[in-house]
């Protein structure tokens, strides 16, 4: 209580709007808290000082480490030796908290609704590609208290689609008895692309830190088997979440690049640069370096130029289509191009970056209303669709002699540079290849 008595009293030394600002942090503790979690400070710091103003000058609000408040220096007072957190980045964090708070609402109305927390996670396996933006808020509220179960859930989905894929691929047809099957399997790729968008959303140093050194380690392994379903919008939503783990992955992603063996090995690391460079600035240079002279470098030299000028004229492109601006990302992240066989699309996908790269993770996803309005029913012959680009494009540049089988994560003997699950493997049982 002395605290914050003494807290009071000193906030007559600054003027009226930054007395409102303390104040707003004096009834907002959880706020507080929140702001001291979202930046760096040293080990050593048991107090730390908020500028209210200029960060040389002040005023200054004086706080502990754990968010109590201590004492207000007016302007030309200095908080010598504290670490200073600017106005610059308490007025962004703020907005943050705004957002996190809107998503907490939004999950808080499902599970008083008619959506308890187990129904939406549900809904997140079963939706495809009509998961709401709703619904995809109401998960981000929950996220951050399912983080290491929902990253757990996500590498164990990756591997059994990578596993499944060569069983899969044989199916040409419907029949009755694996309808309920190819409907699994498509439900599966699109869950895959909302627990990355969903993982990669929760914010935190801590949580970024952990992430990316897991997506860090073998990118391809996220964005690599949402390329490998042959669904654009897919592969966009894996290079958004690669764009949220930010430079902790870009050293892998130009690796990937230098090992890809294929068009679709390059766009998947492309893509992943791409996402990189043009959400975060100080990586754009690196990002146009290690594709410079490429195709896929080619394609996304807009968007690493200058992605609000591209972006202006992907909105252009859109607009005429009908989709107003601000569902413009939730389009892209959603259409059904196929970026594994077919050369515009994957060009297209790349340019796509500029708007998607950039959106926030609720943007990806389409408002009920309009998918009310604009139902994409799922049928059969869209798993199938999908399964046939993936034979086309996993068909090797040469057979090989079958012998001793190679591991799963070892190159495939036909020399195409792909491990061999995600090459030959697809075809294993039929003739050798």
């Amino acid at each position: 209580m002395g605290h914050a008595v003494h807290y009071l009293k000193r906030l007559a030394r600054v003027r009226p709007a930054e007395v409102d600002l303390g104040l707003a942090l004096y009834r907002d503790a959880g706020l507080l808290r929140f702001l001291l979690t979202q930046v760096r400070l040293p080990e050593s710091a048991a107090r730390v000082a908020l500028s209210l103003d200029d960060a040389s000058e002040g005023p200054f609000l004086v706080v502990t480490r754990d968010g109590e408040l201590v004492t207000c220096l007016g302007r030309g007072m200095h908080p010598t030796g504290l670490p200073v957190v600017t106005r610059g980045q308490l007025d962004s964090l703020s907005e943050k908290v705004d957002v996190l708070r809107a998503r907490v609402r939004q999950a808080r109305a499902y599970d008083q609704g008619r959506a308890h927390k187990d129904q939406l996670l549900a809904r997140l396996w079963r939706a495809g590609d009509a998961l709401s933006r709703e619904e995809m808020m109401g998960l981000m509220g929950l996220a951050p208290l399912l983080a290491p179960e929902l990253l757990d859930e996500l590498v164990k989905l990756s591997d059994k689609l990578d596993a499944l894929r060569p069983q899969a691929c044989r199916v040409r047809r419907a029949r009755a008895a694996n309808v309920r099957g190819l409907r699994a399997y498509w439900s599966g790729c699109w869950a895959l692309g909302h627990l990355a968008v969903l993982l990669t959303s929760i914010d935190g140093p801590a949580w970024r830190a952990a992430l990316g050194d897991t997506l860090a380690q073998a990118p391809a392994e996220l964005t690599g088997t949402v390329v490998a379903t042959g669904v654009g919008g897919l592969a966009l939503r894996g290079a958004w979440a690669m764009g949220r783990v930010g430079g902790a992955a870009l050293g892998a992603c130009k690796r990937a690049l230098a090992a890809a063996g294929d068009a679709a090995e390059r766009f998947d690391a492309a893509l992943a640069l791409g996402a990189i460079g043009v959400r975060h600035a100080k990586h754009r240079a690196e990002a146009r370096k290690a594709l410079d002279g490429s195709a896929e470098g080619a394609a996304l030299a807009g968007a690493l130029a200058a992605p609000e000028d591209e972006a202006a004229a992907l909105l252009e492109a859109t607009r005429a289509q009908g989709v107003p601006d601000e569902l413009a990302a939730a389009a892209w992240a959603s259409h059904h191009g196929d970026p594994l066989n077919d050369e515009d699309h994957r060009g297209m996908a790349l340019r796509a970056l500029a708007v998607v790269a950039r959106a926030r993770p609720e943007e990806l996803y389409f408002p009920q209303a309009w998918l009310d309005a604009h139902p994409r029913p799922w049928t059969p012959a869209l798993s199938l669709g999908m399964l046939a680009r993936v034979r086309a494009a996993r068909r090797g540049p040469r057979p090989y002699v079958a012998g001793p089988r190679p591991g799963r994560n070892d190159p495939c003997p036909c020399d195409s540079g792909r491990k061999f699950k995600r090459c030959h493997e697809l075809g294993a049982g039929r003739g050798g290849r």
